[in-house]
């Protein structure tokens, strides 16, 4: 049996070294120690310490099973921190090398060479080596934590650059929208908030409109579902599990934001449906108590029984028609039952005025970031008259802030109008004088659905007609 079969590993920390020359001088200075001492290379393996700790484990895992299995007997390394910064892993070398004393543990730069039979001194060398190097991995985590920490202080998010922004300053974590990507992740959050169209889509819409990978192909499902879900877009973000308030300019409202989590929080639990229907799981069926389902065909929306139990039912409920009824009941409730009309009215008037307040806080962040912007131009000018700034790093700075002062003044028009738009609303709601029928007709598909399960707690339908039962 051949006891010269090695396997060597190269481990770079970071990409910078991957992609320059830490990793190639790593495996020459491996191969020519595998030559001088008489080592058949069977299996180079390349690590980075960038990818995640879960994948690295795997391949870690990997490794040492291949050992077991293909019956290699060293393991090469270029020093002890490449080969381990954790007390688990070193338990681990030690039970490999201890097992068979043909097995050898090769570290080339602290020249040690650890098997079953190693003078102690050569242990203790070793461990102490992997002491110092996970004090040297445990106070780098611990200075990135506390600038993380420093950086939430700051209210910057401290991750990579999120999709539809750039940076301009990657150590102070200052991200600006894109300019073109930030407008087609603005259009596939309005897309979805019509509640007309699923995630898969939104990822044909996107990619038709330009919305695409750094490889150029499609947003898959699970990145757009991403995309939708998170804060970052609407001016906060979220880190370890919390929501902290960004500085950077969101993309959307918060009204908007709010209106994609509701959208995306009822299609989790109803998993199989693709279209966004004003009665979809409001009206049950009359015989058998299970919910009806809706569908189009032929410019009509109809509901049917599913008859996941013996049922008799074939008659199908039109969405417009049950709308009417709805209509009526609700016309019929206001001189019934007073308290819940002003209960209607006072939980569409809340939302409206939550949506004000956050709209306001968006416009106002947006209009303290467009005065820091031009007190920010007005240093660079006169830097540039006092000669301090070069004209090229001058022209550069004032582009970069001047495409965003664009960016921000467009996001402050689209509030103004938005804006508008609930303050009417808000007050034809309010001189309505209590009819419900005129509110639910003037509300949006949305609010129709609250309305609806505000004022009746079952609708059940059967032999063509709807029974109404409303909340006391």
């Amino acid at each position: 049996m051949n006891v010269n079969t090695a396997y060597l590993v190269a481990r770079v920390s970071d990409r910078s070294q991957e992609a320059g020359y830490s990793l190639s001088s790593q495996e020459r200075l491996l191969m020519e120690y595998a030559s001088r001492n008489n080592l058949q290379v069977v299996k180079l393996f390349k690590l980075s310490e960038t990818a995640s700790k879960a994948n690295e484990r795997k391949v870690f895992e990997q490794i040492f099973k291949d050992l077991h299995k293909n019956k290699i007997f060293n393991l090469v390394f270029e020093k002890v921190d490449r080969s381990t910064r954790s007390f688990k892993w070193l338990v681990k070398f030690y039970d490999w090398f201890e097992s068979d004393e043909r097995r050898k543990l090769h570290l080339v730069y602290d020249n040690i060479i650890l098997h079953k039979n190693s003078r102690s001194q050569d242990k203790l060398n070793y461990d102490m080596k992997v002491v110092w190097a996970k004090n040297y991995s445990d106070n780098l985590s611990e200075e990135v934590k506390k600038g993380h920490r420093e950086k939430i202080r700051q209210m910057k998010y401290p991750g990579p650059v999120k999709f539809g922004y750039e940076s301009i300053d990657n150590i102070n974590k200052e991200y600006i929208p894109h300019p073109k990507l930030s407008k087609k992740i603005t259009k596939c959050f309005k897309l979805y908030s019509t509640g007309k169209s699923s995630i898969a889509d939104i990822c044909i819409e996107s990619f038709k409109f330009g919305l695409k990978t750094k490889e150029g192909n499609k947003l898959s499902s699970s990145r757009m579902h991403n995309i939708l879900k998170d804060p970052f877009y609407y001016g906060y973000f979220r880190w370890n599990g919390k929501i902290y308030c960004g500085t950077h300019v969101p993309l959307i409202s918060k009204d908007l934001y709010l209106k994609v989590q509701n959208i995306l929080k009822r299609r989790t639990y109803s998993r199989y449906m693709k279209h966004n229907y004003l009665l979809q799981g409001k009206v049950v069926c009359g015989e058998c108590g299970y919910t009806i389902s809706w569908y189009q065909k032929k410019g009509h929306i109809y509901g049917k029984c599913s008859h996941f139990k013996e049922c008799n039912q074939t008659i199908n409920a039109r969405e417009d028609r049950v709308e009417e009824e709805i209509k009526m009941q609700l016309r019929k409730l206001d001189s019934k039952n007073i308290k819940l009309t002003k209960w209607i009215k006072s939980v569409l008037n809340d939302e409206k005025t939550n949506e004000l307040l956050s709209l306001q806080e968006t416009k106002k962040g947006l209009n303290e970031r467009l005065k820091k912007i031009d007190d920010m131009l007005s240093v660079a000018y006169q830097d540039k008259l006092n000669g301090e700034a070069e004209i090229k790093i001058y022209n550069s700075t004032t582009t970069r802030l001047n495409a965003e002062k664009e960016i921000i003044k467009e996001k402050l028009n689209g509030i103004s109008e938005e804006l508008k738009g609930l303050s009417d609303k808000k007050f034809s709601i309010a001189g309505l004088k209590g009819k419900n029928d005129l509110i639910y007709g003037s509300a949006g598909l949305e609010d129709k659905r609250k309305i609806i399960s505000i004022a009746f707690s079952k609708i059940s339908f059967k032999d063509g007609k709807g029974k109404y039962y409303l909340n006391n």
